[in-house]
């Protein structure tokens, strides 16, 4: 009996990820959990044998990892060995879109012209997922530090834009995102990896130390502060970074910023800002409501801080990608 609850699970997973994945390797493995299900389902030896045999061809269908430039990562050999490279990143968000949004078409429509453009730059198709340390995280494993993407041009001497993820992890499509801007300006990006994006835990300052200090001992960046872009709870890794390491960060942008009142209305925080930070948020903004941003705006006014705050209207959480032109040209005045 537990062997046909299993067959059933796998079949109706396979089903569900067939609705969902568009890409062909993606919808290979979905079709995997399917025929896995009927082997198990009839009970036979052989087909049951013969079926996990055949994943092993399915991992030759998987990306290798890559260095070098103008894109590249710093990663664990064992992330190529993870079966999540199978799907897509943009199967994968898709999937979590469908988890944690009900499939919400806005969503799926603020991030599609993100991952059209990735999928132009046939370079990021060999670059493995960091899925795997988001999943790790979530079920107390390592949360990936260390690993990183990152667009550094060939020209030594570029600015440092930092970018810090929220939570559903590290995106390969956010150093795409950041990549046009970074070469109109002069930038190399480094975008870390801290597991499911909880960099308030023990362990994300030092996370953002190390991808400050990598970029300077290998991409040739210029020395002294870097942009430091935070992206939802990205926020609270950035600020801390901010706060602890004011050397390091000379411009601070937040977006759909997750703040703590405590640490960014501290006298402590004042006095490590070079310039006031730039705060967006959207005013349909239902993961973090415009009223708990704007406590901690009012923390900061408290502290002495003036921060650049700009409220967007018609724009929920992913207004990054929605709201694309207007935060490139903010940051143009850097």
């Amino acid at each position: 009996m537990p062997i046909r609850l299993l067959a059933v699970f796998l079949i109706l997973l396979g089903m569900v990820l067939l609705a969902i994945f568009q890409d062909g390797r993606s919808r290979l493995l979905a079709l995997w959990f399917v025929v896995g299900g009927l082997a198990l389902w009839r009970a036979r030896p052989r087909e049951v044998l013969l079926w996990g045999f055949s994943f092993s061809g399915l991992l030759l269908l998987m990306p290798g990892t890559r260095g070098g430039r103008p894109i590249g990562n710093q990663s664990a050999f064992w992330l190529r060995l993870s079966p999540l490279n199978l799907v897509t990143e943009r199967d994968l968000s898709a999937l979590g879109i469908w988890f944690f949004y009900g499939g919400s078409s806005r969503v799926r429509q603020a991030v599609a012209p993100i991952y059209d453009e990735m999928e132009s730059r046939p370079e990021y198709a060999q670059e493995c997922l960091a899925a795997p340390y988001a999943l790790n995280d979530l079920f107390g494993g390592s949360p990936g530090s260390g690993h990183l993407f990152y667009y550094a041009p060939r020209q030594s001497h570029h600015k440092l834009l930092l970018f810090l993820h929220g939570a559903m992890g590290n995106l390969k499509c956010y150093t795409s995102f950041w990549q046009g801007w970074a070469q109109q300006h002069h930038y190399s990006v480094v975008c870390p990896t801290f597991g499911f994006g909880f960099w308030m835990r023990p362990g994300g300052l030092e996370t953002a130390v190390e991808a400050y200090q990598y970029a300077h001992r290998n991409l040739d960046v210029e020395p002294g502060g870097c942009l430091l872009v935070g992206l939802s709870n990205g926020a609270t890794g950035a600020v801390r970074l901010a706060l602890n390491h004011p050397e390091m960060v000379e411009h601070l942008v937040l977006v759909s910023p997750v703040l703590e009142p405590e640490l960014v209305g501290s006298p402590d925080f004042a006095r490590a800002l070079k310039h006031s930070p730039l705060v967006f948020e959207g005013d349909l903004d239902g993961n973090v409501p415009p009223e708990r941003v704007e406590q901690g705006i009012r923390a900061m006014r408290d502290a002495g801080i003036e921060a650049d705050y700009r409220l967007l209207s018609g724009h929920d959480h992913f207004l990054m990608f929605t709201a694309r032109d207007l935060l490139f040209q903010a940051l143009a005045d850097f």
